[in-house]
């Protein structure tokens, strides 16, 4: 298994300069405008009363002088549009820098980008919006580079500094709880998953509406939207707590939110959403389901879509499909960063069980291998399903003769065993509610 290096250290270099002006964003499209309006204004008029047009010239249509001033306009308008989004938002162009990086598979710059960001992040005052939204970026980054201890850090910084923005100017805070939740989730988190899905749902009714009754958009995201995603990581939740009954109760509450957003929305959504409910019938067992479903993703190289095309291949005994499905989910997720984090456990796995299902044994106890790395590194709760996975190869270390790799695996079993499984109360306002009485 391919395991990518942490990108080098280096100084921050050619770092963006912004201002920390504290306008809110309604304010500042106002304060565009009229800087615009007034630069228009001082273009008509030097039209109007510094530039003679020639004597005795008839207005024709065809004349550039009549042309002229709505020209300087548009011409102004554009301009201070553009000034206005270089350097404005600058700072999400530079909180996303690091990502682009590690795409373009430039770790030194990735990592000299990302202290770039960061510097720039802390530098805005401590409550203010887009320090709150550059460390929860930020931290997806960390994420996707193995760095969990920093990037639980820097999604509790900014849950913090987004938790002082209230009722409908919230949004922001409501998308940092939910990507910290599903952070929470990949390193088998569930406890404090839910606690943290539990108060997103919470605050969500707060934020549907501004005073007069309006729909609120905050970067382009609707209040609604972000239900959706709610509901879908909440469907993910119970889905890896084994609650199949409970997760199909949150898709279907997912289903309604889909069908109301806006049509020309829905497509940015159309593939998240349908993730869950592929998950949902491989964790129920309609594997027949799965697959049918999975022919309608937007992008065929969604995650789930390869993972989900592989444990259909894996249930049909198609080894050799089904590694095919595991290898393109690594080369894709090879843009995001290492393959060595928690999130890549259970597709490492797949792969171990497909390379193993076609005789390539030495492949598949180093891809197993590797899930164990992944285990032991971060620290991983054993759950019931890795409890399985080490029993399973256990069994496979005896029956090949790996006996160094038996014994080692037998006393971490004996010691994962001695460990009480994780108890999670599932919150009953999560539950299937029964009917109301008549």
């Amino acid at each position: 298994m391919d395991k990518s290096h942490s990108p080098n250290q280096g100084p921050a270099e050619n770092e963006i300069k912004i201002s920390t002006w504290s306008l809110s964003p309604q304010h500042r499209i106002l304060a565009v405008a009229a800087v615009a309006g007034l630069l228009a204004i001082a273009g008509v008029l030097y039209m109007v009363f510094w530039m003679e047009p020639a004597p005795n010239r008839q207005a024709d249509a065809s004349d550039p002088w009549l042309w002229a001033v709505p020209i300087a306009i548009v011409g102004t308008l554009v301009v201070t549009l553009l000034i206005y989004a270089r350097f404005s938002l600058a700072w999400t162009r530079l909180a996303s820098l690091p990502a682009r990086e590690i795409a373009r598979g430039d770790f030194a710059a990735a990592e000299r980008a990302f202290q770039a960001a960061l510097a720039r992040a802390m530098r805005f005052p401590p409550t203010d919006e887009r320090r709150g939204v550059m460390l929860f970026t930020l931290a997806g980054f960390l994420a996707n580079q193995g760095r969990r201890q920093e990037a639980r850090n820097l999604f509790e910084q900014s849950v913090e500094v987004l938790s002082h923005y209230k009722d409908w100017k919230g949004i922001n805070h409501l998308i940092a709880l939910n990507n910290f939740a599903a952070f929470l989730m990949t390193s088998n988190e569930y406890a404090d998953a839910q606690r943290i899905l539990h108060k997103v749902i919470d605050l969500i009714p707060t934020m549907k509406k501004t005073e007069d009754g309006q729909v609120v958009y905050q970067l382009g995201v609707q209040v609604e939207e972000i239900e959706l995603i709610s509901h879908l990581n909440l469907a993910h939740l119970l889905i890896r707590l084994g609650e199949v009954k409970d997760s199909e109760t949150q898709l279907d509450a997912s289903d309604v939110l889909y069908a109301g957003i806006k049509r020309l929305r829905r497509r940015f959504f159309h593939d998240a959403h349908l993730a869950q409910r592929c998950l949902w019938h491989c964790a129920a067992g309609n594997f027949q389901a799965a697959w049918l479903a999975s022919d309608r993703f937007l992008d065929p190289t969604f995650p789930v879509c390869t993972q989900v095309r592989g444990r259909v291949h894996l249930e049909r005994k198609e080894f050799v499909q089904a590694e095919k499905q595991f290898r393109l989910h690594f080369e894709n997720e090879r843009q995001l960063g290492t393959f060595h984090r928690p999130e890549l456990l259970e597709v490492t796995l797949d792969l171990a069980e497909a390379l193993f299902g076609q005789s390539k044994h030495a492949d598949a106890f180093a891809s197993f291998e590797e899930a164990r790395a992944i285990v032991a590194d971060f620290a991983l709760p054993a759950d019931h399903a890795w409890r399985k996975a080490l029993a399973t190869w256990l069994q496979r270390a005896k029956d090949l003769g790996r006996t160094e790799l038996a014994a080692s695996l037998e006393k971490e079993l004996a010691q994962v065993s001695a460990t009480p499984l994780q108890a999670i109360t599932i919150l009953e306002k999560f539950r299937i509610q029964p009917p109301a009485a008549t």
